[in-house]
């Protein structure tokens, strides 16, 4: 019996960390409005993914009267900050709703770092943030090209969303 506890406990400690993906917003409002892509914010194949997934048009393109900006930004930071995906109002409550919370305490394996990919859509006149959909998961490795493609994949999928995924069907 230790034997089988031992090797669950290693098991978890090697097997792929889950993508956790939370949408904010009127996921209505980007789908009824031309998004355009921002380049500077994006690498060159997550730029083709998202416009050859139907998400955004190259920013190459004409700009349309109206259009939505899609940013992406990636960051990794210490798991025992987690993240917040709706901010509360209220005084002493930093989080009304966490996608990571924050972990405290020790782990048997050391501590990880959570790696996010967050794609925004920006209304360029007001600067308000209509839709936003957050990728994230937990690991000790410092994030790299393959684990922000799986992110970027989770996030256009974005299985748990209301609305369904990101991704238009394209002719």
């Amino acid at each position: 019996m230790p034997l089988a506890i031992a090797l669950v406990i290693l098991c978890a400690g090697c097997s792929t960390p889950a993508i956790r993906v939370a949408a904010v917003g009127d996921r209505a409002l980007i789908a009824s409005q031309p998004v355009q892509l921002v380049a500077e914010t994006v690498a060159a194949d997550q730029a083709s993914k998202l416009v050859g997934s139907g998400v955004a048009t190259s920013v190459a393109e004409r700009a349309q009267p109206g259009a939505l900006q899609l940013l992406l930004a990636a960051t990794s930071r210490p798991e025992k900050t987690g993240i917040c995906v709706e901010l509360s109002d209220r005084p002493g409550q930093a989080c009304t709703r966490w996608l990571v919370p924050p972990v405290q305490g020790w782990r048997p394996f050391g501590a990880m770092d959570v790696h996010q990919l967050t794609l925004r859509f920006v209304d360029p006149a007001t600067g308000r943030v209509p839709y936003q959909v957050t990728a994230s998961t937990r690991r000790r490795k410092p994030a790299d090209a393959e684990l922000q493609r799986r992110l970027l994949d989770a996030a256009i999928a974005c299985a748990d969303c209301a609305g369904g995924p990101l991704a238009k069907a394209t002719p």
